[in-house]
């Protein structure tokens, strides 16, 4: 059987992405979306028309910590190999065969959810990731 999976937590192979780029962000957005805030509704409460920024960086706020909260939920400590996960997307293929029409990726470039069906092949002739199914005998399933 063929898996397309992520060993989890992120934090056990990529702690210094997320200290020097997640993080960093979400801290950033924390230490400066709150204070925009407070500022736009004392000019709001001082008659000054910002209600448009102001909603916009109410929006920005709520989004920075929903950003913080997504990359959190995929981080814990681990010791050794306790505590960490294999994290499934899509069965690929098993016994001899691939249970997709399309490569895995190209799931990833239409952003279709893994549960939704393939899309159809393209019909153009420059189309070349099926070609291996069709020209290469070890990309055929065997029947």
């Amino acid at each position: 059987m063929l898996l397309d999976a992520e060993v989890m937590p992120w934090s056990l192979k990529a702690a210094a992405l997320i200290t020097d780029q997640y993080a960093s962000v979400g801290a950033a957005g924390r230490a400066m979306l709150p204070a925009a805030v407070s500022a736009l509704q004392a000019a709001q409460g001082r008659g000054i028309e910002v209600a448009e920024v102001l909603e916009w960086t109410e929006a920005r706020a709520n989004a920075i910590d929903a950003y913080r909260a997504v990359y959190r939920r995929y981080c814990w400590p681990t010791d050794g190999l306790t505590g960490v996960r294999l994290a499934p997307f899509q069965l690929l293929g098993g016994g001899w065969r691939r249970w997709s029409p399309r490569w895995p990726w190209a799931r990833i470039w239409h952003r279709r959810p893994p549960w939704a069906p393939p899309l159809p092949a393209p019909k153009s002739p420059g189309a070349t990731y099926r070609a291996p199914a069709r020209h290469c005998p070890a990309g055929r399933p065997r029947r």
